[in-house]
């Protein structure tokens, strides 16, 4: 049986100070006792070159990378963030390189823990996909906006507004509208938005709610007078031959004759309710005493006045017979003769005889 030999092969030892120190041969195996590395010659390079990299213990500092004793390609991690040793000197700060993901600074930051996050108002619509914007939002411009149907809506002001005018009865649904309104779309057809009214006591005029004044739902006593819609006029229904509306709109009995202008002395004639239908003037006549019949008899020349007598005297080719009287002040005054007024006798008394004329003499003063 062949013999079996056991060889024990120590790679070369020492600090970590005493091997920057040596150039090793090519291939010789190199181990630091103090840092517990291990390294390769390569004939040329001071301390050979470390044959692994080696991720350290979490450091929370930036600064403290300078102190750790690494090698080319070591990593560290420093509040979530990678570092990676690129030259030798390790205990100078810009030989470590941040070898963590690369970012689009201009969407992506570190926040103060260094974690990834969005930055405030990194992102715009160009980085949305046009297929997941809808249900009332779209892509236009490359700006996010609302849908809306221009018809009816508008911006104003960067808000969105109802157009004046633009919500029209198609836009309303008819099951929406109660309290005494009709219209809207009804889901085949739309029409325009109206108060449901009695036609039997309302009616539009002009765009306008007015009633539908008919003698219909008139009672008794009341009557409508036609005039231009809406203005047909409620009033009372009157007899004109009986009762009135004045000028002043106020209630009264008609008159059948006025007795304006006739002497005050005349005779009315009234109905059974008191409503004058007719007159007549109870003064029948004037008569003068000019007259040569019993021309002899002495009254003939006392009554001898004129109708026509007047404050200013009686005509002058007519000669009256004057008289002084004293007044209830004690004044005399002086009379003249006037002739005679008549009152009219065609009347009964009251126990049915006809009554004549009779004069009574007057005197002017």
């Amino acid at each position: 049986m062949p013999g079996i030999t056991i060889t024990k092969t120590k790679a070369r030892r020492g600090s970590d100070t005493q091997r920057k120190l040596v150039v090793f041969d090519q291939g010789n195996i190199i181990y630091t006792v103090d840092t517990k590395r291990v390294f390769v010659g390569t004939g040329t390079t001071l301390g050979g070159i470390s044959i692994a990299a080696k991720v350290h213990p979490l450091l929370t500092n930036y600064y403290n990378l300078s102190e750790i004793n690494a090698q080319i390609g070591d990593l560290v991690n420093v509040n979530n963030l990678f570092y990676q040793l690129t030259a030798t000197d390790y205990s100078d700060i810009t030989s470590w390189a941040n070898v963590g993901t690369k970012i689009d600074t201009t969407i992506f930051t570190y926040d103060a823990l260094n974690t990834l996050t969005i930055s405030n108002s990194a992102l715009s619509a160009v980085h949305l996909d046009p297929n997941t914007v809808f249900n009332g939002l779209k892509i236009e411009s490359g700006v996010l906006q609302v849908d809306y149907n221009t018809k009816s809506l508008e911006l104003s002001a960067n808000k969105l507004n109802v157009k004046s005018g633009g919500i029209g009865a198609a836009d309303i649904n008819a099951t929406a509208l109660s309290g005494g309104l009709i219209g809207g779309y009804n889901g085949i057809s739309s029409s325009t938005i109206t108060l449901d009214t009695n036609d039997q006591y309302f009616k539009y005029y002009g765009n306008k709610l007015s009633l539908n004044l008919n003698n219909q739902w008139i009672g008794d006593g009341l009557n409508i007078t036609a005039g231009v819609d809406p203005l047909s006029t409620l009033s009372i229904n009157v007899d004109d031959l009986s009762v009135e509306l004045n000028a002043s709109k106020q209630l009264s009995l008609t008159e059948y004759a006025s007795a304006s202008g006739s002497p005050e002395w005349s005779k009315m004639y009234v109905d059974k309710n008191g409503r004058i239908f007719n007159h007549q003037s109870s003064i029948y006549d004037t008569l003068t005493g000019n007259s040569t019949t019993n021309s002899n008899n002495s009254l003939s020349a006392i009554f001898n006045g004129v109708p026509s007598h007047t404050l200013t005297g009686s005509p002058s080719s007519i000669q009256l017979t004057n008289f002084t009287a004293t007044d209830s002040s004690g004044a005399t005054v002086s009379l003249s003769s006037a002739g005679w007024i008549t009152f009219e006798g065609n009347t009964t008394s009251r126990t049915g005889e006809s009554i004549g004329r009779f004069a009574i003499p007057i005197f002017a003063y």
